[in-house]
């Protein structure tokens, strides 16, 4: 396996260009003026897009510090975010290529940080490894499943993100409603 990507040999380079694309697509996002210009968000008041560009910050520090444990659990973290964040998306019926370039990159970032798990005992313990672990800098080197840092990342923006995707024109699509709409009873029509 010398030589791959997973190999570790390029797992940083290609970490540190993955959160600069992120971080450029939350500056492409901040002059956007379509769509998804009516996608708001923030953390206790703080806009989404320095959050984003502070997080994939933290993340490239956490790479130049050799800090690979911190950069699998961050990256979890943030799969669990976006989750949330694509999740709204769809349900509002409104896509920013911005925010989506943004967790293709973070997710892209998942995959080239991925390690395959030692061997779990049980079926809870290998579903609970199935993304990875990370070795928590505790004595006795134990070893952290990542799918909880996913769920916690998830439980995290849904207690804690204020979001909005309202256009100043009305929230319909200018081709018909969304598949949300529709299954929240509103029809073709509004109602």
């Amino acid at each position: 396996m010398d030589g791959g990507m997973n190999s570790g040999r390029y797992r940083p380079i290609a970490t540190i260009a993955l959160a600069a694309a992120g971080i450029a697509a939350m500056i492409y996002y901040s002059v956007c003026e379509t769509d998804c210009s009516y996608l708001r968000g923030d953390l206790f008041g703080i806009d989404l897009k320095y959050v984003g560009g502070a997080y994939m910050l933290a993340i490239i520090g956490s790479v130049l510090f050799r800090q690979t444990n911190l950069v699998r659990l961050l990256l979890a973290w943030g799969i669990g975010v976006e989750v949330h964040l694509v999740a709204f998306q769809v349900a509002n019926g409104v896509f920013c290529q911005y925010c989506l370039a943004f967790g293709a990159a973070l997710l892209l970032a998942f995959i080239v940080n991925y390690e395959t798990p030692r061997r779990a005992a049980g079926w809870p313990g290998r579903i609970a490894s199935l993304l990875g672990e990370a070795e928590l800098p505790l004595p006795g080197r134990r070893r952290m499943p990542l799918l909880p840092v996913v769920v916690l990342g998830y439980l995290f923006v849904v207690l804690s993100f204020s979001l909005s995707a309202t256009p100043a024109y009305g929230s319909a699509w200018p081709w018909g409603p969304s598949a949300a709409a529709i299954l929240a009873g509103r029809g073709l029509f509004g109602a």
